[in-house]
């Protein structure tokens, strides 16, 4: 089966996604969360963003959320993507409970 995505439709994922990274690295490095900064390099890190985006959820809200969560629980205390993982896989949870219920 053919590739569905052309070249340019593959390229600019990969732009939008490369600077989804971009955004959260000078986010948490303002922030001084340089731990999570570092672990943008991993490709476990990278694989939680795909998944976030995968979501639904739009760059601009994704980093929008990290800001708020670091804010909310100091910029010292998550150490770890996979917290926001957790906060992103709630998120989407009740966007779809609150679609069902609107549906009915």
């Amino acid at each position: 089966m053919a590739d569905l995505l052309s070249y340019a439709e593959k390229n600019e994922l990969t732009f939008k996604f490369d600077r989804l990274i971009a955004a959260l690295r000078n986010l948490v490095q303002s922030k001084g969360a340089y731990t999570l900064a570092d672990a943008l390099d991993s490709d476990a890190a990278k694989r939680k963003v795909e998944r976030w985006c995968a979501l639904e959820l739009s760059p601009e809200k994704i980093v929008s959320n990290v800001d708020n969560v670091i804010a909310r629980k100091g910029d010292g205390a998550i150490m770890s993507w996979q917290y926001f993982d957790r906060v992103f896989l709630n998120l989407a949870e009740r966007k779809a409970t609150v679609h069902g219920i609107a549906g009915r």
